[in-house]
C-alpha cells in the first residue's frame, strides 16, 4: 500500500464507512458480530457512522473501531472464508494489515478536539484545565 494512500484521510473515513455500512442495514450481520464480540470479552458496541456535517464525530469512530479491532478482524476473516463476500474481503485485508491499525492509532492521538471541547464544557475552568489543554498541543 503506497503512502500517499495510507495517509488519505478520505481512505480512512471510506474504511470507517464501508466498516459502518456492512452491518448498517443487516440485524443478522450485527447479531453474529455480537458473537464476535463476546468471545473476545469486548464491549457490545455498534460500530458508529461519521458523518460529515458532524465532524466530532470523526474521533469517536475511530476509538469505537479501535476498541473492536480484533473482533472485527476475526468476523471479516470468517465472513469472507464462508461467503467469499468481496466487501468482507476488502475490510478482513483492512484489518489484517498492521500499518493500518497503526494508522488509526495515530489518527486516535492527533485528533484531541474532542477531548477539549468535553473539558471546556465542564462546569469550572481551572489552570489544571489549561494545562490538560497544553498538553493536547
Amino acid at each position: 500500500m503506497s503512502v500517499k494512500v495510507l495517509c488519505s484521510s478520505k481512505k480512512c473515513k471510506s474504511d470507517l464507512q464501508r466498516s459502518f455500512g456492512y452491518f448498517a442495514h443487516s440485524s443478522r450481520r450485527q447479531r453474529e458480530f455480537k458473537d464476535f464480540q463476546n468471545f473476545f470479552n469486548s464491549e457490545n458496541h455498534k460500530i458508529l457512522q461519521h458523518s460529515e456535517i458532524r465532524w466530532l464525530s470523526l474521533h469517536a469512530c475511530i476509538n469505537r473501531i479501535i476498541e473492536q479491532w480484533d473482533p472485527l478482524k476475526l468476523y471479516f476473516q470468517r465472513q469472507y472464508l464462508k461467503d467469499k463476500n468481496i466487501s468482507a474481503e476488502f475490510l478482513s485485508q483492512n484489518f489484517e494489515d498492521d500499518i493500518i491499525k497503526l494508522y488509526f492509532y495515530a489518527l486516535d492521538y492527533i485528533i484531541p478536539i474532542p477531548k477539549m471541547n468535553v473539558i471546556f464544557q465542564g462546569d469550572f475552568f481551572t489552570v489544571q484545565t489549561i494545562n490538560i489543554c497544553w498538553y493536547y498541543f
